[in-house]
């Protein structure tokens, strides 16, 4: 029979959630596949696809940083339990407890802009 426990930490090495480092891990999480912190008098969740899109957003807004962070635990703060989730109707997991929060939140919580620069395909039929 095989081992079905994972360690999803690393996926990507570069994501060291040191935006978090403060803080303590859920010792007894729920999911493997999100990281859990406490956080005041509560928790929260992180699945890794909205980290990856929290980091592509500090990455791309660098002097907002502390703006965009304190959006995330400002709304962090608004629940007991709060998951930051990739889409609130498909969360890691149901928990009516549970706030459910999309990237968007932050997005237009730090009233960041986003411009759609794509220029299209130039392969049309």
């Amino acid at each position: 029979m095989a081992n079905n426990t994972y360690n999803y930490d690393n996926i990507v090495p570069e994501w060291n959630y040191s935006e978090f480092k403060h803080l303590k891990r859920v010792s007894n999480p729920r999911t493997a596949f999100a990281r859990g912190y406490l956080f005041e008098e509560g928790e929260f969740y992180i699945e890794p696809w909205f980290y990856t899109q929290l980091t592509r957003i500090l990455e791309r807004f660098r002097n907002e940083h502390d703006e965009i962070m304190d959006v995330f635990f400002n709304i962090a703060r608004k629940g007991k339990y709060v998951l930051f989730t990739r889409d609130i109707n498909e969360p890691i997991f149901d928990d009516e407890n549970y706030l459910l929060v999309e990237i968007e939140d932050i997005i237009e919580g730090a009233k960041l802009i986003i411009d759609d620069n794509s220029r299209g395909s130039d392969y049309g039929d």
